[in-house]
């Protein structure tokens, strides 16, 4: 919760399941804090109402139809020239050499 010591205008975390948006809520003090009870693809978020929006431990895991969903949420949510935060997103061309593809995964592994 680095972005919260800045002391942001307002802050909006989004978290599927209840409880864990509780237990999120409970670090976030003032109503312009809050925690949402949605999903990222589907945050409720109204366009434009974020200078910046993360994205933490989810792509990996998810459908590539769902991280579509997720990746054009966040854009939307997003200002105009939003910066986006996210650890794991790795974006990789369609025509990659496949030797240079096996060497990236290899490299990803023997990292990992």
């Amino acid at each position: 919760m680095r972005s919260l010591e800045r002391h942001p205008e307002s802050y909006a975390a989004v978290e599927r399941d209840p409880a864990a948006a509780g237990r999120v809520q409970e670090y976030l003090a003032g109503p312009r804090y809050r925690c949402l009870v949605s999903s990222a693809e589907d945050s409720g978020l109204s366009a434009g109402s974020a200078t910046v929006v993360y994205g933490e431990a989810m792509l990996s895991m998810q459908l590539p139809v769902t991280k579509d969903g997720i990746v054009a949420e966040g854009g939307a949510a997003a200002a105009a020239w939003w910066p986006v935060r996210n650890p794991e997103l790795c974006l990789i061309p369609d025509n990659l050499d496949p030797a240079v593809e096996l060497a990236r995964s290899r490299k990803m592994v023997k990292n990992w």
